[in-house]
């Protein structure tokens, strides 16, 4: 992005600058609680596949005291954190499906 803003300033003959005001470490999930998502995600015979996040989310907090891991579920269009994000009832219904049994499993360790 630094380099982005620098070329298109020097393009059009303005100046630039550019501040750090945070700068995070990204937030690692817990493999245990990965496996057990997918373990549940397969077990009720839906897709899966591990997803980065990029968005400021709670778990990256929750990450520095203790074990965190997502479930994301689709949205249409792929679109997430936009006034025109949608997903319909029933694959809401299936992510609290998959949270739910990842939960009961997660409890019995």
């Amino acid at each position: 992005m630094k380099k982005l803003a620098q070329k298109l300033a020097d393009e059009r003959g303005l100046k630039v600058e550019i501040e750090d005001i945070n700068s995070d470490p990204p937030a690692v999930s817990d493999e245990t609680i990965l496996k057990t998502a997918e373990a549940a995600t397969t077990a009720a015979g839906y897709s899966q596949m591990r997803l980065p996040s990029r968005a400021y989310h709670d778990s990256l907090f929750i990450a520095r005291i203790a074990p965190m891991g997502m479930i994301f579920v689709p949205s249409k269009s792929g679109y997430s954190h936009r006034s025109d994000e949608y997903t319909s009832p029933e694959e809401i219904q299936r992510g609290v499906e998959i949270l739910t049994q990842t939960m009961a499993e997660l409890s019995l360790r």
